[in-house]
């Protein structure tokens, strides 16, 4: 009893501190406000981070009723259009619920054994890049450790008259599998498409289809599209026009309107009631979505674990979010122009989802949802050096983004969340909360080696761009003296100086591409990267010339000597960063 009155004593301490009344008798909020309160403090919230809020929805809810919901700033500041109930928003990477949702109604059905290798549910050699015996189960893609690299080319498109068929865009499109399955954890976007086709496989129908008729249709889901045109409802297609898009800064966003390829990993677009729906029904064990409440407890139960503890990191395909003071589960997203959060505490039984029209944002989406759930308090991790995310890119032109994912690191960079250190088949292992998956423990001898190759074209670039100045100046200078050019001219090398800048021009585009969210059609990819085998033949056989020549003339002078090793360095970098792989895209 005393600890009982102890706890109500320090509880009502809280609240007082942060200056927000409770009656003894309101239902208290896991951060310790009470549920009559948290509307005031999230307006107090919003209030004093306005400057860089573009539009803003939010609603915290219990299984069978709102406890507050309500709309913030605007879908276009510019003609000044206000988010209200008609705005819709997208869901980004939280539309993955609706594939994991889907995929334990096929199991309560015995349609799917989420232990079995998913090739019994694909065509014949469907997946082309498997390295590893053991089967891919759909456990593994729920829990994202299937084992696959990250892919990101050709999964949006600008133009609505470039979306592939799912199938199509999956068959074009394939990883490779770097990891064992079960052995590393590392978001996939290709991975959860995979299983959206699955679905279709087993179902029937196209993917947007079957989440319309078993998960729209029976949560009374008016205002939800799924498909990667949106033609799944005309009414959200419209609505999607009246949104703009900004910046963490609250800067615009041009031309944010993109189709994702891959739809079932991030599509869906709605209003916040329909998003706070859905939410809904994962709060509640006798949802609607299953026909059995013992799936909804499986559904919920955790399917995976931080290293090797026994602190949950996943549940079915819901995250931990270990950001808050209380054992959440649920998903994030983000797209091009809009970002959103759904988040469930299964043990108060109270959710909360976020919804704007801000890329990346972050203080909406992460910071606010603590007036509900309360703060981290978890240690920060005892470790400093260097490690690199395996959610990227191992193989082909793009594996150039693991140098992009490799990072310095102290304890202070893992305040704020979970992070756990720990050792998998040899390798050194720090795993995320929230869908951070793991990083790889390295360390700056084998960053360096990594680098190494394209530290040395960097110099090989730069010794043609100065010997294109050097040379003609000094030429120059000579003949105004009237002395002999003690270095002949010679074609080859000025051609070789040239071409070897140029090699990089295509790439850039390419990037830009890629950053940019304004994806290319797969073909102009392959084309580009194709090009890269016609300059890796132009420089060998520049270099080739340049030897036969010298070898001939019997004078063996620097300048051509370096061009010379400029060129095969060239060559070695087109095949080390594999740029001529166009189709392994």
């Amino acid at each position: 009893m005393l600890k009982k009155l102890f706890a109500a004593i320090i509880a009502l301490a809280l609240l007082c501190s942060l200056g927000l009344p409770v009656s003894a008798s309101e239902a208290v909020l896991p951060s310790g406000i009470g549920e009559e309160a948290i509307g005031e403090a999230i307006e107090d919230f919003v209030q004093d981070h306005e400057d860089t809020m573009a539009g803003l929805s939010v609603s915290v809810f219990r299984k069978d009723s709102v406890l507050y919901r309500n709309y913030f700033g605007y879908a276009d500041k510019e003609n000044r259009i206000p988010v209200d109930k008609n705005t819709v928003m997208e869901w980004g990477s939280a539309t993955k619920l609706l594939v994991w949702v889907s995929a334990m109604q096929l199991w309560e059905q015995d349609k799917l054994d989420l232990e079995a290798d998913i090739r019994t549910y694909l065509p014949k050699d469907f997946l082309r890049n498997l390295k590893y015996d053991e089967p891919i189960t759909m456990l593994h893609l729920m829990n994202h450790n299937a084992g696959f690299e990250d892919s990101i080319v050709g999964m949006m498109t600008a133009d609505e008259s470039q979306i592939l068929s799912l199938e199509t865009y999956l068959r074009t499109i394939q990883p490779q599998q770097v990891f064992a399955p079960g052995e590393i954890t590392a978001y996939s976007n290709w991975g959860v498409a995979l299983a959206g086709y699955i679905v279709e496989r087993i179902s029937g129908m196209p993917f947007y289809e079957y989440a319309h008729t078993h998960i729209f249709d029976l949560l009374d889901m008016t205002h939800s599209a799924l498909n990667a045109d949106l033609s799944d409802d005309n009414w959200v297609k419209l609505q999607r026009k009246n949104l703009e898009c900004y910046t963490t800064d609250a800067e615009r966003i041009p031309n944010c309107r993109h189709h994702i390829i891959m739809y079932p990993a991030g599509m869906c677009t709605s209003t916040l009631e329909d998003f706070e729906t859905f939410a809904m029904a994962l709060l509640d064990r006798e949802s609607p979505l299953f026909a059995d409440p013992a799936t909804y407890d499986v559904f919920v139960s955790p399917s995976d674990y931080f290293g090797d503890t026994d602190i949950p990191l996943n549940h079915h395909g819901m995250w931990a979010e270990a950001y808050y003071s209380t054992h959440v589960i649920g998903h994030g997203g983000n797209t091009i122009g809009c970002s959103a959060r759904l988040l469930l505490d299964l043990g108060s039984g109270v959710g909360m989802v976020v919804m704007t029209n801000q890329s990346g944002e972050m203080v909406f989406n992460y910071d606010l949802p603590e007036l509900v759930f309360g703060a981290c308090g978890y240690e920060s991790l005892d470790f400093t050096g260097h490690m690199y995310s395996c959610r990227t890119t191992f193989h082909g032109p793009l594996k150039l983004n693991r140098l992009l994912s490799t990072y310095s690191v102290t304890p202070a960079g893992f305040e704020g969340t979970l992070y756990v250190l720990s050792e998998s088949n040899g390798v050194t292992k720090i795993t995320a909360t929230g869908g951070g998956g793991d990083y790889v423990v390295t360390t700056l001898p084998e960053i360096l080696l990594f680098s190494l190759p394209l530290i040395l074209w960097a110099a090989a670039l730069l010794l043609c761009l100065l010997s294109l100045l050097i040379s003609p100046i000094y030429r120059l200078i000579r003949k105004l003296r009237h002395r002999p050019i003690r270095i002949p001219s010679q074609r080859w090398t000025t051609a070789a100086c040239i071409l070897q800048p140029l090699a990089v021009l295509p790439i850039i585009p390419v990037i830009l591409s890629l950053t940019g969210g304004n994806q290319w059609p797969i073909w102009a990819y392959r084309m580009v990267f194709g090009s890269y085998l016609v300059f890796a033949a132009v420089f060998t056989a520049l270099a080739a010339y340049g030897i036969v020549k010298m070898c001939r003339q019997k004078r063996w002078n620097f300048f051509g000597t370096a061009t010379v090793i400029a060129l095969l360095i060239s060559v070695f970098n087109i095949f080390y960063w594999e740029l001529g792989y166009f189709w392994m895209l």
